[in-house]
């Protein structure tokens, strides 16, 4: 198993140390934009290759389609020297025979013994049957074609049946969308981060309202709260939360100066027992400490 190389974790760490330099609403649309992005683009490329798809699967349906009529007026010596079509324009059928000349072809500018416009030999994929897509052949109105060949014999002599299906108008549309998306998709990822940058903004702006208020408090006017939004959601409950704590944090400052210093008794009893020891050592002299506890406990007293 692959382990991640040390650059790799290097750069990942350097992308979050600067995204947490970022303010929480840029950080939120821009995870949320590149999500959305990316989303789209790998719709963009579904839609492409699906459509790509269809529309080769239904150009190779009319070849294979095309293979079979020729076959038939092969099968039933009806073949002519032009092949009849099929009522459009965008295919091409030629009968070749064992040196890739033309027996028959469905051009009528293309007659018997001419060379072909397609490769010759063929491509083993074509010969083998499989649809191939060819580019820039010299047939029809030039271009790309999906080919499909068949083996046949016409007498005692082989022949191969090729069918060439024009994609010039399936091109355009792949060519069409591409182009849509790639201004669509842009236009639409800056229109979505404008409005998740705004959406976060207002979603946002009661929080920063609260630390406003929050920062303006100092410890002589704990009385005061903060202003509640109106919604009943997560701030307000933060809202509720905060005033709760000033709430405490007012009655601590309140009930504080009723009482003594925690310990002050103790402390007291502790002094004035050190100056007892003292005092009941008439031959010792007082120390600077001994009069220092002496003055306090006199204070405490008066």
């Amino acid at each position: 198993m692959p382990r991640s190389r040390p650059a790799d974790r290097l750069s990942f760490g350097r992308v979050r140390r600067l995204t947490r330099k970022l303010s929480l609403r840029t950080r939120v649309t821009m995870w949320a934009t590149t999500a959305v992005a990316l989303a789209m683009v790998a719709a963009g490329l579904g839609l492409l290759l699906g459509l790509k798809y269809s529309m080769w699967r239904d150009l190779d349906t009319t070849g294979r389609q095309r293979l079979s009529d020729v076959s038939a007026l092969i099968r039933h010596d009806q073949l002519r020297s032009l092949i009849p079509s099929n009522g459009g324009d965008a295919d091409v059928v030629e009968v070749l025979d064992a040196s890739g000349k033309v027996r028959a072809s469905s051009d009528y500018d293309t007659g018997p013994g001419s060379p072909s416009g397609f490769p010759n030999p063929l491509p083993p994929q074509v010969v083998a049957g499989r649809a191939t897509t060819l580019h820039d052949l010299k047939i029809g109105d030039g271009g790309d074609f999906r080919v499909l060949a068949r083996p046949t014999r016409i007498g005692d002599r082989p022949a191969t049946i090729v069918v060439a299906v024009s994609l010039a108008q399936a091109e355009h549309t792949l060519s069409s969308l591409t182009t849509g998306l790639v201004i669509g998709v842009p236009a639409l990822t800056a229109l979505v981060a404008w409005t998740i940058s705004v959406t976060a903004g207002r979603t946002l702006r009661p929080v920063e309202t609260l630390r406003g208020q929050a920062a303006d408090i100092t410890a002589t006017d704990l009385h005061r709260r903060l202003d509640l939004p109106d919604c009943q959601d997560e701030i307000h409950a933060l809202g509720v939360t905060l005033n709760d704590m000033l709430a405490r944090l007012d009655e601590a400052s309140v009930a504080q100066p009723r009482r003594s210093p925690p310990g002050g008794s103790s402390a007291r009893r502790a002094v004035a027992g050190f100056v007892r020891r003292s005092a009941a050592r008439p031959g010792r002299p007082q120390t600077g400490l001994t009069t220092y506890a002496s003055d306090s406990v006199r204070r405490w007293r008066s």
